[in-house]
């Protein structure tokens, strides 16, 4: 098999995969772009501060460049609908909420996520 050969088998493996998910495949795109060609999941980037996510929903609670959405992730219910983000990144935020607030953060982000979601 050559590289070429192996480098579709991959990308055929992974486009399958995300099908399964429920993720939609787009086939007529390039394989070398983003995402190998598959359009990527929604994301929702809690904390994202000055380091937004390109192409995800960033939420801070300061208005920062990148920042879609501003409000404070320790105060429920969110204003976000249920079930509408295919991911939820959270990074070097949760540590600082109290136990019990941090639990609740985390029931927060699997009511927006959908089935599937992580």
């Amino acid at each position: 098999m050559t590289p070429e050969e192996s480098r579709a088998k991959g990308r055929a493996y992974r486009a399958v995969h995300l099908q399964r998910a429920g993720f939609p495949v787009d086939t007529s795109m390039d394989p070398r772009l983003t995402y190998n060609g598959i359009e990527g999941p929604e994301i929702l980037n809690i904390g994202s501060g000055v380091n937004p996510i390109p192409g995800a929903v960033n939420v801070d609670l300061q208005r920062f460049e990148g920042v879609d959405l501003t409000f404070d992730f320790t105060v429920f219910p969110w204003p976000i609908a249920d079930a509408s983000y295919d991911k939820v990144t959270m990074f070097h935020c949760l540590e600082h909420a109290p136990p019990l607030v941090a639990f609740n953060v985390l029931k927060e982000a699997c009511r927006v996520l959908r089935g599937m979601g992580v």
